[in-house]
């Protein structure tokens, strides 16, 4: 049996007293807006102060969901106050181009730079920028930021749907759909609506509706007939079982979706696919789960192996990606198995998954170099730090403290 109310204080003393102080005390440019994200894994040195908009989008959603709780010091939260409101008015005073796209990067002042020889390279960050500003649109009745990132969300899906857009730092091979894209717009879309419904704006009917509907085309195509979600699929549809892009699943992205995809099943009872998402929870922890070392290795084939098959092209981006990170094991895949074996461990297999993943997640990430806090975030097959980049190259302030919240909020329900 699982003692909520024990697990409820674990989670909150690691958001509150090992995770958060890093950002409160190292993180916020009170100057400019937003925070500061380019430190090493250990957080011992910043080395950049460029701002990459798709953790300035992560962390004012974070910001703005624990100030919606309600639960810290006057002191701290008028201090996290003052950050949210900051990092509000640089996204929407910087983070958007002329042809209404994001940006992917700036300076520590707002001013645009290229990547890659563009400037609007990842739709991913479009989606954090949206999520930042309705949860805090929600928090503070900022019918601003509702708009901005209700007009933004508008745009964004109208590229999705054309596809017209990037994909950095996970390019998508010519020829292929992913499971990526479905997936972000299914929570982006979700947290628009409820942001929009708490406010009461009668546009969030028609983005709940959206949103189940981008969680259907993933439940439906990108599942084969076993249970297993593969992370590329072919655009004429089917599942690609010869080339290694067809066949290599993403256990951490899989994992996560499951609570995406959970959402939308419990607001509207759809049992069958809430079904079907508990097989491809089980098999992602199965086939992703490293038996001799633990933890979820980042990248595996469909049948738990490394990943193979045939590579038309040897120099395509995520074939590079697949190839050599395949063993690593990182940070957000395991706060984001946390949250999901939770959420479904009324099944007992999946309640056997959550023990087996809290231990190695607290026993392998939270940060013991040093005494700044924080989680290590990249870890070796044998759960050695790495300092190396394997998206942006950030300290990300996303994930840990979005799953110890969700965490938090799911037991404080279970104890009733």
């Amino acid at each position: 049996m699982i003692d909520y109310e024990k697990e409820l204080e674990l989670y909150r003393t690691e958001l509150y007293e090992n995770v958060l102080p890093f950002w409160e005390k190292y993180a916020p440019d009170t100057e400019h807006g937003g925070f500061f994200t380019c430190f090493t894994g250990n957080g011992d040195r910043l080395l950049s102060t460029d701002k990459y908009i798709w953790s300035q989008g992560r962390m004012l959603w974070v910001l703005s969901h624990i100030l919606k709780r309600g639960e810290l010091s006057t002191e701290r939260a008028a201090a996290l106050e003052r950050y949210a409101h900051l990092s509000a008015d640089f996204l929407m005073k910087h983070s958007r181009l002329e042809n209404g796209n994001c940006v992917f990067l700036t300076d520590r002042e707002g001013k645009k730079k290229l990547t890659g020889g563009i400037y609007d390279s990842s739709i991913y960050v479009d989606c954090f920028v949206i999520i930042g500003l309705a949860e805090y649109g929600e928090w503070c009745a900022s019918a601003e930021a509702l708009d901005f990132a209700l007009d933004l969300y508008r745009h964004a899906r109208g590229r999705y749907l054309s596809g017209k857009y990037n994909t950095e730092p996970y390019p998508v091979p010519k020829g292929y759909r992913t499971h990526g894209l479905p997936m972000i717009f299914t929570n982006t879309a979700r947290t628009l609506a409820d942001a929009l419904r708490k406010r009461g704006r009668l546009e969030a009917d028609g983005i709940y509706d959206e949103a189940y509907g981008y969680a259907c085309d993933i439940i439906d195509s990108f599942v084969d007939g076993d249970g297993i979600l593969h992370e590329m699929i072919p655009t004429e549809g089917g599942h690609d079982t010869s080339t290694l892009l067809g066949r290599y699943i993403n256990p951490g992205h899989t994992i996560e979706d499951c609570w995406f995809l959970e959402d939308e099943w419990a607001r509207v009872g759809d049992k069958e696919r809430h079904g079907k998402t508990l097989s491809v929870l089980k098999n992602a922890l199965r086939l992703g789960w490293d038996t001799e070392y633990g933890g979820i290795r980042l990248f595996a084939d469909m049948t738990g192996a490394i990943p193979f098959g045939e590579i038309p092209d040897p120099d395509e981006g995520m074939v590079r990606k697949v190839t050599s990170d395949n063993t690593s094991k990182l940070w957000w895949v395991h706060s984001e198995a946390l949250y999901s074996t939770l959420l479904f461990s009324s099944d007992p297999e999946v309640a056997e998954w959550y023990g087996r993943v809290k231990e190695y997640t607290l026993r392998t990430f939270p940060n013991r170099e040093n005494d700044l806090g924080e989680w290590i975030q990249i870890r070796d097959r044998e759960g050695k730090p790495e300092n190396r980049v394997v998206a942006l190259p950030v300290k990300d302030p996303f994930h840990i403290m979005r799953n110890l919240l969700l965490l938090m909020e799911l037991c404080e329900d279970r104890i009733g």
